[in-house]
């Protein structure tokens, strides 16, 4: 059996089919030791470089929990 390990802080975009692109941060809590998908939109700023929106109010935060088959 493979042991699947948690990424400690991992980030990737992900292009959504509406067309917006969204970066997606695998982390686990130092705290709580939760798993978490954290999905934040992006946005071209005025150099016309894509950004991170980390505002917060509309970033989409979800707890990943191990399911046994």
């Amino acid at each position: 059996m493979t042991e699947f390990k948690w990424q400690s802080d991992n980030w990737t975009s992900i292009d959504t089919e509406e067309g917006e692109v969204w970066d997606m941060n695998l982390y686990k809590d130092d705290i709580t030791d939760e798993c978490r998908l954290v999905f934040y939109p992006t946005f071209i700023n005025d150099k016309g470089k894509r950004e991170i929106d980390t505002s917060g109010s509309n970033s989409k935060i979800y707890k990943v929990t191990e399911e046994s088959e």
